[in-house]
């Protein structure tokens, strides 16, 4: 069961998404399976980099605190609280800039290790183009 401090993180993270996901309206591309996520991801990122705006999670920040910070164009704190403060500042930012200037298109890695965690991101992400790679066994131990 999860914290406290990490409902409430992931909360006011889900809330800053929605925000720039209404305000800059990018295209949202959703990658999930069991394997092969990431190659995917950066495959899909490299080939529409050439022609658009393209944003697409760091490393595989891909749950329901990676997916928002991408959407932020920030990094996490971990276990600091510290690290976490310019997060709102970079919302601020990201919200108030041009358009223009936000991605076109988020290619975005959805790790699902829980029932309930696609309908989570799912509630916020509204992606128009959706990719499952190969399914396995692999990661079910919490299924």
């Amino acid at each position: 069961m999860k914290s406290w401090h990490i409902k409430i993180l992931e909360r006011t993270l889900r809330f800053m998404a929605r925000a720039i996901l209404r305000r800059h309206r990018p295209l949202v591309l959703a990658i999930t399976g069991s394997v092969g996520k990431s190659s995917t991801k950066e495959a899909i990122r490299v080939v529409l980099g050439s022609a658009f705006r393209v944003r697409s999670n760091l490393g595989n920040l891909n749950n329901e605190i990676g997916v928002p910070l991408t959407i932020l164009g920030s990094s996490g704190g971990g276990g600091s609280f510290l690290r976490w403060l310019p997060v709102p500042f970079r919302f601020l930012h990201t919200f108030c800039i041009p358009t223009r200037l936000y991605p076109e298109i988020l290619v975005l890695e959805l790790g699902i290790d829980r029932i309930g965690d696609m309908d989570y991101l799912l509630e916020f992400l509204h992606p128009k183009i959706g990719v499952l790679t190969a399914i396995s066994t692999s990661h079910v131990e919490f299924f």
